[in-house]
């Protein structure tokens, strides 16, 4: 199924105080269901799974507005060389900003309190991912 055109939003920069996963928890406390849904006993699980069958839709989204069959002639001619048509590389970053979407929501279910604790976090694992290429890993 077609999904509808993105190249109607306004892309601007988030004010100097935003926080990404707040934010995100304010829109699932709007939205309710994944809230009330996250906070009954015993379904972190069912939070992640839901989350998690939500994002590989979207990378199916993303796919299919990809060029990814290299046997159909049509497919290969969509995308020379490293160039990719404006419209589908837009699509494709609301695809993706959707799929952070859900990967915010498991963040939030896991505990995650601000997106500066992300962050540390990210740094942290970054840090011991490079120390160990260095350790020939």
């Amino acid at each position: 199924m077609e999904q509808p055109s993105m190249a109607h939003l306004e892309v601007t920069h988030p004010v100097p105080q935003f926080d990404m996963l707040l934010t995100e928890a304010e829109l699932q406390q709007r939205l309710r269901a994944w809230c009330e849904f996250a906070t009954q006993e015993g379904t972190f699980l069912d939070v992640f799974r839901m989350n998690t069958e939500a994002t590989l839709s979207e990378w199916e989204e993303i796919r299919d507005r990809l060029p990814w069959k290299a046997w159909k002639k049509d497919h290969r001619m969509r995308f020379i060389g490293n160039t990719m048509p404006d419209d589908v590389r837009l699509e494709i970053k609301y695809e993706l900003v959707d799929t952070l979407h859900f990967l915010l929501n498991m963040m939030i279910a896991a505990g995650f309190t601000s997106w500066h604790e992300v962050e540390s976090f990210y740094y942290a694992k970054n840090r011991e991912n490079l120390d160990r290429q260095e350790r020939g890993y």
